[in-house]
């Protein structure tokens, strides 16, 4: 156990995303263009007079809503549709112009006047609260990449054992007793799924891992009451941080590997799947 560990945590692949793409510049500049008049009528508003700001405030919202509500919630780090603290709740996708009022009041809560009176450029501030909540998008980015970098994997594999006449899909719905489960990649031979494989990229340590670990151990018995193999490919640095659950993971799942192991270890997997 602990050579497969070792062996594991060694070749991992820490980071799959390239310099170029770390962070998507053109989208955050698109961004900040469909933001421009947003961030004009808040650039205005510079008066101290607290009376006056919440004027001037609820005249550049009821002015252009939709950017300058987008702005507001980029000022403060949100992203979510919603902002709510107890009672106090909006909703930014169904503005009405009598919101304009709670709406100054709970962002006076939250300082947004000091935030604007002292700034010399709302649009550096928006720009450096995309560039900041860009970490979540790039989740999004290294798991798309991971699988597809995956696929090209599977199909390389299954062109080499093209007299098997083996074949994939993508995001099969597998039904269970719990209900259907859409699989990252199903190999399938004479119509029948022989092979379930899921996909996934850590870039940092967290409680997710744990607890997918655990869902893939139910997914794994469960296919195995259907005679479908069961193989978990995942990848990333976080697992430098998670050496304890990596063991949980060789305990608990029977093929858990990642990329670099998978090259060398799929192919043979998949044969001995139907017993060649």
């Amino acid at each position: 156990m602990e050579y497969e560990v070792k062996e594991f945590l060694d070749t991992l692949t820490l980071e799959i995303l390239e310099p170029s793409i770390f962070v998507n510049w053109p989208e955050i500049n698109s961004k900040l263009k469909e933001l421009e008049s947003g961030i004009r009528e808040l650039d205005k508003i510079k008066t101290k007079d607290k009376n006056l700001f919440k004027k001037q405030l609820r005249e550049a919202i009821e002015k252009n809503p939709k950017e300058v509500l987008g702005c507001l919630k980029l000022l403060i780090g949100h992203t979510p549709s919603i902002l709510s603290f107890g009672n106090a709740k909006i909703d930014f996708e169904k503005y009405e112009i009598g919101d304009s009022k709670k709406i100054v009041d709970l962002f006076l809560e939250i300082d947004i006047q000091n935030l604007l009176v002292n700034s010399t450029s709302v649009k550096d501030m928006i720009k450096g609260s995309l560039i900041g909540l860009y970490p979540n998008t790039r989740k999004n980015i290294r798991g798309f990449i991971f699988e597809k970098n995956v696929e090209i994997l599977i199909r390389d594999i299954l062109n080499k054992l093209k007299k098997y006449k083996l074949s994939y899909e993508e995001q099969e719905v597998i039904e269970l007793s719990k209900g259907p489960k859409k699989i990252d990649f199903t190999i399938v031979r004479n119509h029948r799924n022989i092979i379930a494989i899921e996909t996934n990229f850590y870039s940092a340590q967290g409680s997710k891992p744990s607890e997918t670990i655990r869902a893939y151990e139910e997914l794994q018995n469960k296919l195995k009451e259907r005679n479908i193999k069961f193989i978990l490919i995942s990848d990333g640095a976080g697992w430098l941080k998670m050496k304890k659950l990596t063991k949980i993971a060789f305990e608990k799942i029977e093929n858990f590997m990642n990329y670099n192991q998978a090259r060398n270890k799929l192919e043979e997997i998949i044969l001995k799947s139907f017993n060649v």
